[in-house]
């Protein structure tokens, strides 16, 4: 299949809506070092028009993308999008880092200023974020904990063991509540922070989610080795005394089947918590102390010896 039709096809798919691609009228203004590397053309997707450069040879090299970065716009207005026959992991990374927009047909797709560009066209701002995805929410208690100051797209991608592509998409999270944490440096995001922990903490408490996604209540201990979680991890970090009954946290392939059923009137013998997250957390005994916070229930939390002994916890982390 020719590329401009696989390319067309692809992102028809994708968006679901027609698009149309011609040729570039003013292609004679481009220097013959471009042209010999990429074949331009003029992509019409939902009402907006981008400049679409299709790598000539497999074996491109990435000094070509940075050529055409540095002097498309001196020909054209138009945004970039680099069409490549395949992307190694450092160039995927990298682009990914610097917002360069880039299409592997049928693989990888990536136009970070699509919705800027419709947001612009539109004369509206893009939507305020108003709540963090749980891995977003993780990396930020990753964040806290290793008190990190400095970390790049491509670092939080290896810190939370996900694609460089959903690293950028927890940033877009974090610029959303927080835009004076992310700095850019050309087209590098960067995550920064150059306040204490308390005040970090502080920020970020406020939109912290709920990350239980389940909760049992069993007529008996499971055997097995569970970490405490939500009130009984709290009495583990502080001088709270232990809490009854106690609050075990399990995997996601944890079975409630496999025990007995107990009336909703009956006290149970424990709680066990499916969480939404899990961090790498040194304590073998519970787990992280903001996530076991977070996992007791608003109407617990306002008995004041609780309230008492999280603040004792999160002043031990300062």
């Amino acid at each position: 299949m020719e590329t401009t039709t696989k390319i067309k096809s692809y992102l028809e798919k994708t968006f679901h809506c027609p698009v149309k691609i011609e040729e570039f009228q003013d292609e004679g203004k481009v220097s013959l070092y471009l042209r010999d590397r990429f074949v331009i053309k003029v992509m019409k997707l939902l009402g907006l028009e981008f400049l679409l450069l299709l790598a000539r040879s497999s074996e491109y090299k990435f000094t070509d993308i940075r050529h055409a970065l540095a002097t498309v716009p001196r020909q054209t207005s138009l945004r970039s999008i680099f069409v490549l026959p395949s992307i190694s992991v450092y160039a995927r990374t990298t682009m990914i880092e610097e917002g360069i927009a880039f299409v592997v047909p049928d693989q990888h797709i990536y136009l970070p200023f699509l919705a800027v560009a419709l947001s612009e066209q539109k004369q509206r701002q893009r939507p305020h974020t108003t709540h963090l995805g749980f891995t977003t929410q993780a990396l930020l208690l990753t964040v806290l904990y290793k008190d990190l100051r400095r970390l790049s797209v491509g670092e939080a991608a290896s810190l939370m063991n996900v694609s460089a592509m959903t690293a950028s998409r927890l940033y877009d999270d974090i610029e959303g509540l927080f835009p004076d944490l992310i700095l850019r440096e050309g087209r590098t995001r960067l995550f920064m922070q150059t306040g204490d922990r308390a005040q970090f903490l502080d920020r970020i408490m406020e939109v912290l989610r709920f990350p239980v996604s389940k909760e049992y209540r069993l007529a008996q201990i499971p055997d097995g080795s569970y970490r405490l979680g939500g009130l009984s991890a709290l009495s583990h970090y502080s001088m709270l005394a232990e809490s009854e009954p106690p609050v075990l946290v399990a995997d996601k392939s944890f079975d409630p089947n496999l025990f007995a059923p107990i009336p909703r009137e009956e006290e149970p013998a424990a709680l066990v918590q499916i969480l939404r997250y899990e961090l790498d957390w040194d304590d073998p005994v519970a787990v992280d102390p903001i996530t076991a916070i977070l996992s007791i229930p608003a109407s617990l939390r306002s008995d004041p010896r609780i309230e008492k002994a999280v603040e004792e916890v999160k002043s031990a982390l300062y």
